[in-house]
């Protein structure tokens, strides 16, 4: 039996959350774990598992696709919880729910998908696929500007002069200051997948050397339209833009003998609570974490079982986390540290695991 995927605190009714309060201000009250459905009713907003208030467009992309695939997998439990808590008259509800046919998922994610919260969403992703419609497989032109985006970082390419920066792209951070132009003696051809090739020269002795791999592979590549006269900070600007719906590697979308088929549907619903996970994760200090297959430390293991891997703690500190992470989810994920592992090395656990937060 699935353990449940979302969980409404509300055992004293109002005296436990303010229900009467409007929703932008009764959500700074949420405790870690817990949700308002009222979210689904509104267009602005979303509200994660930490309790945190994001604008939709400041989400960054990774967490935008995921509350979108969360919605659709959890179809069903959000619109128990939501009739349920309108039923009991918590709030008034806005989105009414559809007619009563077909089977319970079609039902569900019927009314799912015309709330407001979900039509928003939708509008915001559309948005930004529309800034990548110049984006490329593959640079092999010797002219223009370009924005090419690794797992690191992003590195802007004007190929007229030739010449190159760098800015910081992921997660909505920007560099501590405006990078500047360094010139670029040479690249190798440039594609999705592969190791990025180039060699910078200095401003005032040009470089002849052959061009050194970044460590990081490409994710994408856009073209940039530009104008004659545009400033490097427009430049910047544009490029982080365009760059911020390339998605990272899907490492973790690949099956391995312990990283199977249910492992990742199960992994997928812990990632649905990252970001409190995140906070604690954090505030116990951990140096590391990821998702393990708990097959990993017990052959016996359910296929689909998963392990919360941390590393950096001593062993009551473990105890203390598992006593929160079981508070937040509202169910046991076993939090590991590597020496629960004793015949895998750590390329071991690297390989077959996947990270916790989304596109991490």
């Amino acid at each position: 039996m699935k353990p449940p995927l979302l969980r409404l605190r509300d055992p004293g009714g109002r005296r436990e959350y303010p229900w009467h309060l409007p929703f932008r201000r009764a959500v700074r009250h949420l405790p870690l774990g817990a949700w308002d459905v009222r979210v689904m009713d509104q267009n602005k907003v979303w509200v994660d598992s930490a309790g945190g208030v994001h604008q939709l467009a400041d989400l960054s992309d990774e967490h935008l696709e995921n509350v979108i695939a969360m919605l659709r997998h959890t179809a069903v439990s959000v619109f128990v919880e939501y009739c349920a808590m309108a039923g009991l008259g918590r709030f008034a509800p806005r989105t009414e729910p559809p007619p009563r046919d077909g089977s319970v998922q079609a039902v569900a994610l019927g009314w799912v998908t015309d709330t407001p919260l979900w039509l928003s969403l939708h509008a915001e992703a559309a948005t930004r696929t529309r800034r990548t419609r110049h984006a490329v497989h593959s640079l092999d032109a010797t002219k223009g500007m370009w924005a090419v985006r690794t797992e690191g970082l992003t590195y802007i390419l004007d190929l007229d002069h030739p010449q190159v920066m760098t800015a910081v792209a992921f997660e909505g951070t920007r560099s501590p200051a405006l990078p500047s132009w360094r010139p670029l003696t040479s690249w190798a051809p440039i594609r999705v997948r592969r190791p990025l090739h180039l060699q910078e020269g200095r401003a005032n002795r040009a470089s002849t050397d052959a061009g050194t791999p970044v460590a990081a592979c490409v994710v994408s590549i856009h073209a940039l339209e530009l104008g004659a006269d545009s400033s490097t900070r427009h430049v910047v600007s544009l490029a982080r833009r365009a760059t911020k719906l390339g998605s990272p590697s899907q490492r973790e979308d690949l099956q391995t003998r312990f990283r199977t088929a249910q492992f990742l549907d199960s992994a997928g619903e812990v990632r649905i609570m990252w970001t409190a996970l995140d906070l604690l994760v954090r505030r116990h200090a951990s140096t590391n974490a990821c998702l393990a297959p708990a097959r990993l430390r017990d052959y016996f293991a359910e296929p689909s079982a998963v392990d919360l891997l941390v590393d950096g703690i001593d062993v009551p500190t473990r105890y203390l986390l598992q006593s929160d992470v079981d508070a937040a989810l509202g169910y046991q994920l076993p939090v590991t540290i590597p020496s629960d592992y004793p015949l895998r090395t750590p390329a071991d656990l690297a390989a077959h695991s996947v990270p916790w937060r989304p596109g991490g």
